[in-house]
């Protein structure tokens, strides 16, 4: 196999992608804030406004 993956190179692999995501969650706009204080179901603003389809 051309990449094996080995002890030193997982952890290797596993700390640059816990940095790169600790990184990026710092720098990254919120995706999915929330505006409401409660959910629809407890009568906050609900996600889905119009009709469903039939």
């Amino acid at each position: 196999m051309k990449d094996q993956l080995n002890r030193r190179s997982f952890i290797h692999r596993a700390a640059v992608g816990s940095a790169a995501v600790a990184w990026l969650g710092s720098k990254a706009p919120m995706v999915m804030s929330a505006e409401a204080d409660k959910p629809a179901m407890l009568g906050g603003t609900p996600v889905h406004k119009g009709s469903w389809p039939g």
